[in-house]
């Protein structure tokens, strides 16, 4: 799945899958929302691992706009984003 997708993104069919063409991403840390023309967004996948360092086939997406890219924001709103969902700081 390329993005989590709300229960009320739009049109929904009887199960529970989302029938619209297009479903607007938005940024996970100023909460603004992508328009398809912003190509310097950018969406990352932080595989999980498991206590032996084994990727365990889950990851979290976060999903970063390109307006933090541009004033040179992004790595410390990374860095929030996870340590908010406690994947950062790595722990042994």
């Amino acid at each position: 799945m390329a993005h989590r997708i709300q229960e009320n993104a739009g049109m929904i069919n009887d199960e529970k899958q989302v029938v619209d063409i297009y479903v607007p991403r938005k940024c996970q840390y100023t909460n603004m929302i992508l328009n398809s023309s912003d190509y310097s967004s950018v969406q990352i996948n932080v595989g999980q691992v498991d206590e032996n360092g084994v990727y365990n086939k889950k990851n979290s997406t976060v999903i970063l706009a390109g307006y933090l890219r541009q004033k040179g924001q992004s790595a410390s709103a990374l860095e929030a984003i996870l340590r908010q969902r406690g994947i950062f700081p790595f722990t042994q």
